[in-house]
């Protein structure tokens, strides 16, 4: 297709509400604009072919009359970056992307001062497990995409939707997913996440917002959303943001929504760099859809049977100390590969870590040893577990190939640990226990 038929379709699509007499969406709904070319710099265009990515403007028709106060260039237009995955004959997801206050303006070489979603995401390997579009669209700088009040929408927030509905429907090989539409963004573009999610409701079927909170009033009652807030936890310490933390919790899983919080013992602001490379992060992202609804509570499910929530509130203990604070017994139960207990010595026959639940559970559960990389992985280690502390059974044992421990929790247990059963001193690392999905 020349460049002239290119513009000659996107005004053809942009007359078409008038063309057939039908009314255009509401604002936010997708009204519709034209999708121009964006003038890329060299620099730009070395970026974006580093990541294989395209950039365009999006540009909204006139609004209605009562929106005619609010129409100024920095809210009725703006650029973005799009990757699009292989062709394919299935529609795919697509993944919404809010860079922070250093990422807003008109210029999209600001995109890629932060680069690690794109460098994730973009990747083969995840392209080949996880097939989706990134929409990253930039905000002028200053942009206030939080609404006034709770309920209500926020003049950015529509014309970002608008932006990406215009976008979906030029996609035509794949097909978006609308079913799986996903937000996520850092610091500033945490918020905007948050916030698309409570101002849309089941439009989004999960956000990841990283290194931000916010507030709970701003959780919708009817479709909460599903969301993994990742953050390093000495950034929320304030009885006021852990407060605020558990009621959203609360609230979205009132509404039948996911929720999962976890942290890095980082200092400083910057968790998105470890939080996008989790791949436990995005197999859940990838997990859900937005219709029906994810639901954390389901009446058929026994009480105790394992969930997420669950084994992060596992108290844990270990016959070792941990080298520091940050590689504590009570990180093994954050699900994260970056972070995980590492023990201060080396361990000796009968050390051990143990975890308790709150309450019997049962079920099947996956235990990672070692390090990422592969390195470190536990041998002639057993998995015990226990009703009371004092009786004890087998359950599991560490693979010495895989170092990966499959524990089947048949009978129900309070109590389980990991004791290690070999001859030869070694440093005890258990990266993270997840349950295994059937």
């Amino acid at each position: 297709m020349s460049k002239k038929e290119f513009y000659l379709l996107i005004v053809l699509l942009a007359l078409q509400y008038s063309a057939a007499g039908k009314e255009a969406p509401a604002p936010g709904f997708g009204y519709p604009g034209l999708i121009v070319a964006y003038q890329s710099s060299a620099k730009l265009k070395a970026d974006m072919s580093r990541f294989g990515m395209s950039a365009g403007w999006f540009r909204r028709n006139d609004l209605p009359g009562e929106y005619t106060h609010l129409q100024t260039p920095q809210v009725n237009e703006l650029p973005y970056l799009l990757y699009a995955p292989k062709r394919s004959v299935k529609p795919v997801p697509m993944v919404v992307y809010f860079g922070g206050t250093g990422e807003q303006g008109t210029d999209l070489s600001a995109h890629f001062r932060q680069t690690t979603l794109f460098e994730r995401l973009t990747n083969p390997e995840f392209q080949k497990r996880h097939p989706c579009y990134i929409f990253a669209p930039m905000l002028p700088k200053g942009a206030v995409i939080r609404a006034a009040l709770p309920g209500e929408r926020s003049m950015m927030a529509d014309l970002v939707c608008d932006a990406m509905y215009a976008v979906i429907a030029m996609q035509k090989s794949p097909k978006v997913d609308m079913g799986r539409l996903y937000v996520t963004g850092l610091s500033w573009g945490g918020v905007a996440a948050f916030e698309l999610s409570c101002s849309y409701p089941g439009r989004f079927a999960a956000s990841v917002p990283t290194a931000c909170i916010q507030s709970p009033m701003r959780i919708p009652k009817d479709k909460p959303g599903n969301y993994w807030m990742l953050y390093n936890e000495n950034a929320y310490k304030s009885e006021w943001s852990q407060l605020a933390i558990h009621e959203i919790e609360r609230q979205v899983k009132a509404g039948h929504g996911d929720f999962r919080c976890s942290t890095f013992p980082d200092a400083g602001h910057d968790a998105w760099r470890k939080a996008w490379c989790e791949d436990a992060v995005w197999d859940w992202v990838f997990s859900k859809g937005a219709k029906p609804m994810a639901s954390h509570v389901c009446s058929s499910k026994s009480k105790d049977e394992l969930s997420f929530s669950r084994i992060q509130r596992a108290k844990c203990r270990s016959s070792i100390p941990a080298i520091d604070e940050a590689h504590g017994p009570d990180k093994i139960v954050d699900c994260l590969d970056a972070t995980y207990y590492m023990s201060k010595v080396a361990a000796r026959r009968g050390d051990w870590v143990e975890l308790e639940f709150d309450d019997l559970v049962k079920g099947k559960l996956l235990v990672h040893s070692g390090l990422k990389d592969g390195s470190m992985l536990l041998a002639n280690t057993l998995v015990e577990a226990s009703n009371d502390g004092k009786h004890w059974r087998r359950v599991g044992m560490f693979s010495e190939r895989s170092g990966v421990a499959k524990v089947d929790l048949r009978s129900a247990a309070k109590l389980i640990r990991f004791v290690y059963a070999g001859s030869k001193p070694r440093q005890f690392v258990i990266r993270k226990i997840v349950k295994e999905e059937k």
